[in-house]
């Protein structure tokens, strides 16, 4: 499927998947289809379907989890944004990643 115009990752989440309901010309790409925090499956798969705009919708979001399973979030929620970034800059594609609305400032 090249010359997809617009790559949804996280397609198994509610918003990626209203942003495919909103956008159907888009590509959407479930953490199975495409792993964000494998850097070569993404490499490969921006160069394939060469989008111009890549929305990032994949996330870890179990917040009630995420400092026991730290490894996983931070897989999720910084290398595979940075996986994208990086593939997104050589094919020249944009990048716009959504963050969580849960925000932690460090204290307990």
């Amino acid at each position: 499927m090249a010359g997809a115009r617009i790559l949804i990752t996280g397609g198994g989440g509610q918003l990626a998947k209203e942003f495919a309901r909103r956008v159907p010309e888009s590509v959407l790409r479930t953490r199975e289809e495409l792993s964000i925090t494998d850097r070569g499956q993404v490499e490969e798969a921006i160069e394939r379907l060469q989008p111009e705009v890549v929305l990032n919708c994949a996330a870890y979001n179990a917040v009630d989890r995420a400092e026991a399973e730290a490894q996983l979030a931070m897989a999720v929620n910084a290398d595979g944004p940075a996986n994208l970034a990086r593939a997104c800059r050589r094919s020249g594609a944009r990048l716009v990643h959504f963050s969580t609305n849960y925000v932690f400032d460090g204290t307990a």
